[in-house]
C-alpha cells in the first residue's frame, strides 16, 4: 500500500532558485548553510524547506548529493528556532 501525503502537496515553482544564493551540493557544509540562511531570509523557512525536500526526493541528482541535502534539512530544522528568535529581536 502506498504512503499518503499529509496535507496538500504543491510542486516547487523554481527548483533551481537556491543556486541564486550560492547553494550547491558540491560546496562545503559552511557555505551551504550560509546560502540556506540567505534563502530563508528571502523565501521564508517553509518555502526553503519545501525546495530542499524537492531536491531530496523528486529531483534527479546523485545519491551522494541527496545525502548532503538530507543533512542540510536536518541542520535547518534544528536552526528553525534560532531563525525566528533572530527575526523577533530585529523587529522589537
Amino acid at each position: 500500500m502506498a504512503k499518503r501525503r499529509k496535507g496538500k502537496w504543491k510542486p516547487v515553482k523554481h527548483p533551481g532558485s537556491l543556486k541564486r544564493f550560492g547553494y550547491t551540493t558540491t560546496e562545503s557544509a559552511i557555505k551551504r548553510h550560509r546560502a540556506l540562511e540567505k534563502a530563508v531570509k528571502h523565501y521564508g523557512y517553509k518555502k526553503t524547506v519545501q525546495k530542499l525536500a524537492f531536491l531530496k526526493g523528486a529531483a534527479r541528482i546523485p545519491e551522494r548529493d541527496k545525502m548532503h541535502v538530507s543533512a542540510d534539512l536536518k541542520w535547518l530544522k534544528k536552526r528553525k528556532t534560532f531563525i525566528y528568535v533572530e527575526r523577533k529581536k530585529k523587529r522589537g
